[in-house]
C-alpha cells in the first residue's frame, strides 16, 4: 500500500471515529429530549439523580439540608426539607416550563400578566384558568423500596397536592384536654419518621394518577451524615427566567407588547394593586373550606376561622386581610375615582348604590342578590359599563 493510499485510510478512520463520537452525543440529547428532562425547572447542565416513583406502595425519608439564596420561604442557610415553588408549564412550542416570578419573588411575569387581561376581556373561564401556576415541592428523598435504598439520595420532583399537602396535615398532632397542638418534625435526621403512601394509576387517559394512604413510619435509626452530606440544595439547582425569556417564549420572537399595546416596565408601576386584584379574584373562584385555609396559609394572613363561619363569611375576612397586606396607592386626583378592585370587592348594595350614583344602564332586578354566580355577574356588567 502506497503512503498516500494510507494517509487517505488513516483520515477516513478518524472522520468515522469523529462522526461517531458526535452521533453519540447527539442520541444522548435526544434520549434526554425523549425522556422529558427538558420539563422540569432544573438548571441546564445539572447532573441531579432523581426519583420518579411508579404505581404501587413506597417508603420514603425525607432528607433535611440547609437553603441556597433562592428559596423565597426560609432564609439562606436556615434547615429547612422542601423547596416549594410555582411553575408555569407547557410554554411554547417545547412545552417548557417556568417559575413564576410573581408568586416566588412578586415580580412581574408575562403570563400572569396575560391571564389577567384574557379576564377582564370576559374569556371562557377554561382557558384564563389553564395559565395559574402550578404549586409544586421539591425533595430530597431516600427510597426503601426493594432495590432502591442503595440509590442514595435522589431529588422528588412532585406536585403539592400529590404529598406536602397530606405530609403537612399529618404532621399537625391535636393537643388532647385544650392544650396547643404539637408538630411531628418528619424530617429531623435524628428523631423524625418515615412516610408510607401508595399512588394508584390513572385510569384513563383524563384521569390522572392518586396518591393514597399517607401515613407516618417510627424509625430506629439516624440519617447518617454521609446521607446528610448529600443532600441537595434544591433552590440552587434551580433555572431563574428573566421577564424576557418567559415572554419569548410564551409570545414568540415578536412579543405581546405591540399587540397589546402596553410597555413591560408599566407593571412595576401597579404591581401591587394587580397582585390584589388577582388573589381577591383567586379568592372568589373558590368553593371549597380546604382550598381556603390552604390559602390563608400560603399567604401567611393573620385570619381566624371560627366554627359557624362558611365559605363566603372565610372568603371576606381574607378579602379585608389582603386589603391590609397590599394597600392601595395613594392618588390625591383620583380620590373620587371607582376602580375595578373596588367594584369586585362590593355586595349586592353597594353595587346598587354605585348603578344609582353613576346612572348606570344595568336592570339591578335581573340579579338576585343572594345567588353568588348572579354577583359575579353584576360586577363583571358593572365594570364593563364604566370601561375599567
Amino acid at each position: 500500500m502506497s503512503k498516500k493510499d494510507k494517509s487517505r485510510r488513516d483520515k477516513k478512520k478518524d472522520k468515522r471515529k469523529f462522526q461517531s463520537s458526535k452521533l453519540k452525543e447527539r442520541l444522548k440529547k435526544g434520549q434526554e429530549r425523549s425522556s422529558g428532562r427538558q420539563k422540569n425547572i432544573f438548571s441546564e447542565g445539572q447532573d441531579i439523580a432523581t426519583w420518579r416513583p411508579k404505581d404501587g406502595s413506597h417508603i420514603i425519608d425525607i432528607i433535611p439540608y440547609y437553603a441556597g439564596k433562592y428559596d423565597s420561604i426560609v432564609g439562606e442557610g436556615d434547615p429547612t426539607y422542601s423547596y416549594e415553588y410555582w411553575v408555569h408549564t407547557n410554554v411554547g412550542p417545547n412545552d417548557s416550563w417556568y417559575l413564576c416570578n410573581t408568586e416566588m419573588f412578586n415580580k412581574p411575569c408575562p403570563i400572569c400578566e396575560h391571564r389577567q387581561k384574557l379576564r377582564e376581556d370576559g374569556a371562557d373561564e377554561e382557558v384564563w384558568k389553564k395559565l395559574f401556576p402550578k404549586r409544586r415541592n421539591l425533595y430530597n428523598i431516600v427510597c426503601f423500596d426493594r432495590g432502591e435504598e442503595d440509590k442514595g439520595v435522589r431529588v422528588w420532583d412532585v406536585s403539592f397536592h400529590y404529598f406536602e399537602k397530606h405530609v403537612m396535615a399529618l404532621s399537625k398532632k391535636p393537643g388532647r384536654g385544650g392544650k396547643a397542638d404539637k408538630s411531628i418534625d418528619f424530617a429531623d435526621p435524628y428523631e423524625g419518621k418515615s412516610i408510607n403512601f401508595t399512588i394508584e394509576p390513572a385510569k384513563g387517559k383524563d384521569d390522572f394518577p392518586k396518591f393514597l394512604g399517607h401515613a407516618f413510619d417510627d424509625r430506629d435509626y439516624e440519617i447518617d451524615d454521609d446521607v446528610l452530606d448529600d443532600a441537595v440544595v434544591l433552590d440552587e439547582i434551580t433555572h431563574l427566567p428573566t421577564y424576557e425569556e418567559v415572554s419569548t417564549a410564551y409570545w414568540g420572537e415578536n412579543g405581546p407588547d405591540k399587540k397589546r399595546g402596553k410597555k413591560k416596565r408599566d407593571v412595576d408601576e401597579d404591581e401591587s394593586d394587580n397582585k390584589l386584584e388577582e388573589l381577591i379574584d383567586e379568592v372568589d373562584d373558590m368553593d371549597d373550606m380546604d382550598d381556603l385555609e390552604d390559602f390563608i396559609e400560603e399567604h401567611d394572613l393573620d385570619v381566624k376561622i371560627k366554627k359557624k363561619d362558611d365559605e363566603d363569611d372565610v372568603k371576606k375576612i381574607i378579602g379585608k386581610a389582603l386589603a391590609e397586606k397590599y394597600p392601595e396607592k395613594d392618588d390625591d386626583n383620583d380620590e373620587d375615582e371607582i376602580t375595578k378592585k373596588d367594584i369586585k370587592k362590593m355586595d349586592f348594595d353597594d353595587l346598587e348604590d354605585l348603578i344609582d350614583d353613576k346612572d348606570l344602564d344595568i336592570d339591578i332586578d335581573e340579579f338576585d342578590e343572594d345567588d353568588d354566580d348572579d354577583l359575579k355577574k353584576l360586577k363583571k356588567e358593572v365594570i364593563e359599563e364604566m370601561d375599567l
